[in-house]
């Protein structure tokens, strides 16, 4: 098991809405598609509720033309709407996104419960992460 794969583990997503809000431009696979077209009842080519482009670096790849904000966040309640059938990526934010290169640490730190996690084990204070 690596230092990521443990902090993985840790980790606990409180819903704040925090990732979201300052989108993250994440990749998002067919299957990825189709499984929030079967949560919303749609089908896997409706732009209009799954509105995603072909991602030209990541052939089989998609992205969100919406990210920041992220589409799918509620702007009310500042929950993921679609957390049920959320993309891989987005299910594994923020340690092993970052172990298979998904996102920066800089993205893994706008995390409140990432920052806090990465500050225990560094043995140092969580604003100083």
């Amino acid at each position: 098991m690596t230092v990521l794969d443990d902090l993985q583990n840790q980790f606990r997503c409180k819903r704040c809405g925090t990732c979201c809000a300052v989108g993250g431009n994440m990749l998002l696979t067919y299957e990825d598609i189709c499984r929030i077209a079967d949560f919303l009842n749609c089908e896997p080519e409706d732009w209009e509720l799954i509105p995603v482009k072909p991602d030209a670096l990541n052939p089989g790849k998609y992205r969100l033309i919406h990210d920041i904000p992220c589409f799918y966040l509620d702007k009310v309640t500042m929950e993921c709407s679609i957390q049920d059938a959320k993309p891989k990526a987005c299910r594994q934010y923020p340690f092993k996104l970052l172990a298979e290169s998904g996102c920066r640490l800089n993205d893994v730190l706008v995390c409140p419960v990432a920052r806090e996690i990465l500050a225990n084990h560094l043995g140092c204070d969580k604003d100083r992460v």
